[in-house]
């Protein structure tokens, strides 16, 4: 029994590794999405716009293509960083209520 579930281990540790890989192709960098959620009017949130990050992807805005998901995700924590500095620099203390700081915080990156 013990080499059973040594099996079975090894194979989820094994296929683990191998999902992050599905719809890449062979030798190729599969392109990735950075999307970000649709918004919609709402007195009761900052600047009277709520985000709605549950909305189905297909909703969402496309920000860019990239080649890969590191560089998507590079893309999506350099653009967090350069929208909330230029929210700072803006509003101060109130840059965490910026629709383009909650834009870049909700991205997210997909497979295209």
């Amino acid at each position: 029994m013990r080499s059973g579930k040594t099996l079975l281990a090894a194979c989820v540790l094994v296929c683990a590794g191998c999902a992050k890989h599905v719809g890449s192709g062979l030798g190729t960098a599969a392109r990735w999405v950075l999307l970000s959620p649709p918004e919609v009017d709402d007195a009761g949130f900052p600047r009277g716009r709520r985000l709605v990050p549950q909305a189905p992807l297909t909703e969402w805005r496309r920000e860019a293509v990239l080649d890969g998901e590191e560089a998507c995700e590079r893309a999506r924590r350099a653009n967090i960083d350069a929208t909330i500095d230029r929210a700072r620099a803006a509003y101060g203390a109130d840059a965490k209520n910026d629709l383009a700081v909650r834009h870049a915080v909700n991205a997210r990156c997909v497979p295209e």
